[in-house]
């Protein structure tokens, strides 16, 4: 992948189109909003770029797990500390593998194909021997419908955190 010393010399701040994804843009199970733009890419990388519905998963624990979303006008690179698995959505709901590398049963079956004694990692061997539940696609969409109305619940009451925090802080200061 792209060195280090390489990718300081691509990135700019003016909007390109094209961005790059590293680990710590994934928060809470969503890629930040605002990647860091790259000026170009050279074609060797073409191929890397993310898609919409593909799954992004960290190579070290603890395992970050985002599926790529509103990516039609963006192009995204991933660093080389990220697999990214491409989904064929006419037969699995990228959501719903999503799901289930993010419930107790998928994280504890990346965990037990972790190797490392310091830093647990995961290898893309590995990677592709986790066992998915064989639902049917209708169920994996009524579970996706209903996994979806709960993230946007965890949305809202994060706004709304967000906004009591800022009056809580706003009435110390308006006595000071």
């Amino acid at each position: 992948m792209i060195s280090r010393k390489e990718l300081d010399t691509m990135t700019t701040t003016k909007e390109t189109g094209i961005k790059y994804l590293k680990i710590q843009d994934i928060e809470n199970a969503s890629i930040n909003k605002n990647l860091p733009n790259l000026k170009n890419v050279d074609e060797k990388y073409h191929n890397y770029f993310l898609e919409e519905g593909n799954l992004v998963i960290s190579k070290s624990s603890p395992y970050k797990i985002a599926r790529v979303e509103n990516s039609k006008k963006t192009k995204i690179l991933a660093t080389g500390n990220l697999y990214y698995i491409e989904i064929d959505e006419d037969k699995v709901n990228p959501t719903f593998i999503e799901m289930y590398f993010k419930s107790d049963e998928g994280q504890a079956q990346l965990e037990r194909l972790s190797t490392g004694s310091v830093i647990e990692t995961i290898s893309i061997k590995n990677l592709k021997t986790i066992l998915i539940p064989n639902l049917s696609r209708e169920k994996q969409d009524i579970l996706v419908k209903e996994y979806l109305e709960y993230e946007e619940q965890l949305d809202l009451l994060d706004r709304q955190k967000e906004i009591i925090s800022q009056r809580r802080k706003e009435l110390i200061e308006k006595v000071l």
